[in-house]
């Protein structure tokens, strides 16, 4: 254990047809769940559960314009591109999420600050890296 980790790194890995872009991110907040079913229909008198499915979802932070990131992430349309993948490390490991889905694309310019960039995501896969 870390007591002193201050942060992970992160990547957002864009598939294009020109190859793979990679894009790193200051800051993300995610979560993994659950879901969990009850067997209703058993000859004993307890009820078992039995995990039924995976959902993963948070949101990445990016300092500074990131103009490129825009760029990268949305169709001539403005509609977000498919094959994203997420990517965060850290000291005891990191999570990948693939099949990511963005939910929005949000800018804030600050008067004082730095400009950042916010994109909350759901995965439909998920996957531990080296635990």
């Amino acid at each position: 254990m870390n007591k002193n980790e201050t942060g992970k790194d992160g990547e957002l890995t864009v598939e294009t047809e020109g190859g793979t872009r990679n894009v790193p991110f200051t800051n993300a907040d995610y979560e993994i769940s659950y879901d969990i079913s009850e067997s209703e229909f058993n000859d004993e008198m307890e009820k078992p559960s039995a995990y039924t499915g995976k959902r993963a979802s948070g949101t990445i932070e990016a300092e500074g314009s990131k103009a490129e990131l825009k760029a990268l992430l949305m169709d001539d349309r403005g509609m977000p591109v498919e094959d994203i993948r997420i990517e965060i490390v850290g000291d005891e490991g990191g999570d990948r999420f693939t099949e990511v889905k963005l939910e929005s694309f949000g800018r804030e310019f600050p008067g004082g600050d730095k400009t950042t960039t916010e994109i909350p995501f759901q995965a439909d896969k998920h996957r531990p890296i080296n635990l």
